[in-house]
């Protein structure tokens, strides 16, 4: 299994366990799916708040801005500033045998990092610095 989709069955768990609802997020053109989504997870949170997760995974010593597509980015922010509205970038660096370090950070925050950044990728040693509070704590076969 790739890193990504084994990362987005990991986030769905996580999910699961804090939110009310959660629905795996597909476009839909016309009468098919498309994998066209605006992000992976919509979840409701118990006290009401609609929330957007997209998960991306990595097994390089970096990840790469751009595997953010635009009209994720677009959805994201937009979910992030609705009234009653809360994104997620879920970001995982993986080890070749481990499940690596993972960190669940609000859109808005990504957003204004990513802009004072001075480049257009982060590597391990440096999300692990930046993202401190936002670290994921690893359970058996997940998250929390």
């Amino acid at each position: 299994m790739n890193v990504g989709k084994l990362f987005e069955r990991e986030i769905r768990q996580f999910l699961e366990k804090h939110s009310v609802l959660l629905v795996r997020q597909y476009d839909i053109l016309g009468e098919r799916f498309s994998s066209k989504k605006v992000f992976d997870f919509v979840a409701l949170s118990p006290d009401g708040y609609f929330i957007g997760v997209e998960a991306k995974a990595t097994r390089q010593g970096k990840w790469d801005f751009i595997q953010i597509k635009p009209h994720q980015r677009e959805a994201l922010t937009t979910v992030a500033y609705t009234e009653h509205g809360e994104s997620f970038l879920a970001l995982n660096f993986r080890g070749k045998k481990t499940p690596g370090r993972a960190w669940y950070i609000p859109w808005g925050l990504w957003l204004a990092f990513e802009e004072q950044w001075p480049r257009k990728s982060i590597k391990l040693e440096e999300a692990i610095e930046q993202f401190t509070e936002f670290e994921l704590r690893r359970i058996t076969r997940g998250w929390e």
